[in-house]
């Protein structure tokens, strides 16, 4: 017993804390150290307090516990430039301070005559855009600039999101839960001084080089959660999260068509099945509506003469042409002993950035998001049962696009060319857990 009280009131002070200062860590982009090795399969699995974000109803299905984690990702993204009339800038471009640390952290609790209610709290990363070149590319900063010529282009954007999660088990099987979603975003952007002008912006003081910029959202999350069978051995999942309008970037209005970047509608769908007492398979499939985000969705409007016909942070202004975004997750977890689980799985994100229409990708040259294949594996260990530590690895197979760049201003100011975009990850992670 004393050991128990140790844990609680360790993980009790650790959780607020972290809950506290995570402002400044970073979360992982998946759902929790234990899905993540599953590829991220947690709509239909709910493994422990963090997966509630996904899916509310899962909370039912996890005892009263808390969850802590901390994962380190590797990013390496470049682009190259060809096909390039004149003395154009040709070449390859790579990015440059690619690491990033994620951290979470959660709650959940367990109550009520039966256990029939959950209450929660997760703090997660909702995205992470962080491209930072270490050499300029002059077609975005090589003109009269609000910073020295030549700025190297940085772009980071990233949104995290504190959700407070309510489940109840009406009976028979069936869960409904509902989430209560606060989203936090960050943005910074520099080596656009090119941009910077009337000819391009409505805005041309508020389009790099403004330090970073805040944003804020709030939204909800309705799930529910089905078993199904005599012994309740298959378990389908459902959740919906509308479009969240987040506040402006009031730095960058000059740079953003509606100068905010919205969090897209979303529709989640998961099962798992338990197909012996010691392994359970999963599989999740996520749709992300980007086509009624405009920041995102809008194409790169310009003529056939080479003029810009919308300018930036207009409505209808430049975007990064997006296509709306489907994702796979499956996996399994086995456990052949009841202190180890063994996780493998795999994760399919097709890419956003448009196929047809390539000018219509310019922009994504501060995204570079073309990985769509990872494979995961992972562990947990059960030190004892009220605690275990989780472990979780991430390859990204590397992928590429190909697009254009836009000869704009006819062709004095942007010059038009071919541009292929390439990336691959490696990402681990260490999380614990402890049960109350």
């Amino acid at each position: 017993m004393g050991n128990r009280k140790v844990y609680r009131y360790l993980a009790t002070y650790i959780t607020s804390a972290l809950l506290i200062l995570c402002g400044t860590i970073h979360a992982n982009p998946l759902a929790s150290i234990k899905a993540a090795g599953m590829g991220g399969a947690c709509v239909a699995y709910g493994q422990d307090s963090l997966t509630a974000y996904f899916n509310p109803a899962t909370a039912i299905m996890v005892c009263t516990s808390s969850d802590l984690g901390l994962s380190t990702c590797y990013e390496n993204r470049h682009i190259d430039l060809w096909n390039r009339t004149g003395n154009a800038q040709s070449g390859e471009f790579n990015t440059i301070h690619n690491w990033d640390f994620f951290g979470q952290a959660g709650l959940n609790v367990r109550t009520g005559c039966c256990n029939e209610w959950a209450f929660g709290v997760q703090w997660n990363n909702y995205d992470l855009i962080h491209n930072h070149y270490g050499t300029p590319i002059v077609d975005f900063s090589g003109g009269t600039a609000t910073a020295p010529l030549g700025t190297p282009l940085k772009f980071e954007n990233r949104t995290e999101v504190l959700s407070c999660t309510t489940a109840y088990h009406i009976g028979w099987g069936h869960t409904v839960g509902v989430a209560a979603n606060c989203y936090f975003s960050w943005l910074s952007v520099r080596g656009f001084e090119k941009l910077a002008s009337s000819t391009f912006s409505l805005y041309p003081n508020h389009v790099t080089n403004k330090a970073t910029d805040y944003s804020h959202g709030v939204g909800v999350t309705a799930g529910w959660l089905g078993q199904f069978f005599c012994d309740d051995s298959l378990t389908l999942g459902f959740s919906y999260s509308p479009r969240v309008g987040m506040t402006h970037f009031d730095k960058y209005i000059g740079l953003l068509a509606t100068h905010s970047i919205d969090i897209p509608e979303t529709f989640r769908f998961g099962g798992a099945w338990v197909v012996a007492p010691c392994l359970t398979i999963a599989g999740d499939a996520e749709f992300r509506r980007y086509s009624r985000v405009r920041t995102l969705s809008n194409n790169f409007p310009y003529s056939t003469t080479g003029r810009i016909t919308t300018l930036f942070g207009d409505e209808y202004g430049p975007g990064f042409g997006w296509n709306d975004q489907w994702i796979a997750r499956g996996g399994f977890a086995w456990q052949p002993w009841q202190c180890l689980v063994l996780r493998a799985g795999y994760r399919y994100e097709q890419c956003p950035i448009r196929r047809s229409g390539k000018e219509a990708t310019a922009l994504n040259i501060t995204t570079i998001d073309v990985v769509q294949n990872y494979a995961t594996c992972g562990f947990t260990y059960c030190y004892c049962p009220c605690f275990d530590i989780s472990f979780f690895g991430e390859y990204g197979v590397i992928d590429q696009r190909v697009g254009k760049l836009p000869e704009i201003d006819e062709g004095t100011q942007f010059v038009g060319g071919d541009i292929k975009y390439r990336a691959y990850t490696v990402s681990l992670g260490v999380g614990c857990g402890w049960n109350y």
